[in-house]
């Protein structure tokens, strides 16, 4: 019922009944906007994996992942996406490079002598934790005269996690501590602490003490 100013008339107006044209036009432009955001999610550089299960994400594949993470002299084997409310990535890696180098006198090495799997941290991929699988090579370094591990230019000889994850923890521990830090990034206190005094030792030199 809709009372006119001025009128102590009132006047009943039914509700018109919606047009079949303007439903079309309607239809007609929500798939144009359907179709151009299919088109440009195709030209994102993820996929929609199937065998995924979850709630069906766009998961990166192994080459994107391979190219974000710059692993050098390795490659992404396979990637397991977690499942339920598990938020971490594992990614295992593989040897790609047959050129190896000594870490301890970075003479070139070209005998395998022993391989183990170590279990490493890396920076967080959007809303994931990383977790790198990584076979460590021990390489037979004839100027050492004995087998030493293999230098690599993002890992540490005995570190738990990437050269660009200690220098995150480095930097957030200027201005926080090192329980903060742990609790951001999910790692253990001691972790922490190891990764920064590895950065340490490589910015600081050690003063000679005999002068």
């Amino acid at each position: 019922q809709v009372v006119r100013q001025g009128s102590s008339q009132a006047t009943n107006s039914p509700a018109l009944p919606a047009s079949p044209a303007r439903h079309a036009v309607r239809n007609k432009a929500k798939k144009k906007v359907l179709r151009r955001l299919a088109g440009s999610l195709s030209r994102l550089p993820v996929r929609l994996r199937p065998d995924f299960q979850g709630s069906g994400e766009a998961m990166f594949d192994r080459k994107t992942i391979e190219k974000l993470g710059g692993w050098e002299g390795y490659r992404v084997e396979r990637v397991t996406w977690p499942e339920g409310d598990s938020r971490t990535v594992t990614i295992y890696l593989k040897p790609s490079s047959r050129a190896m180098y000594c870490a301890h006198c970075g003479s070139r090495c070209r005998q395998v002598h022993e391989t183990t799997v170590r279990r490493v941290r890396d920076l967080p991929l959007l809303a994931f934790r990383v977790a790198l699988v990584v076979p460590r090579r021990r390489v037979w370094c004839t100027q050492c005269g004995g087998p030493r591990l293999e230098k690599l230019s993002w890992l540490g000889r005995y570190q738990r996690g990437t050269d660009r994850l200690a220098e995150a923890v480095s930097q957030l521990l200027v201005s926080s501590n090192i329980v903060a830090v742990a609790r951001f990034f999910q790692l253990g206190w001691h972790t922490v602490k190891a990764l920064d005094k590895a950065r340490l030792r490589q910015a600081v030199r050690e003063p000679d003490w005999s002068q």
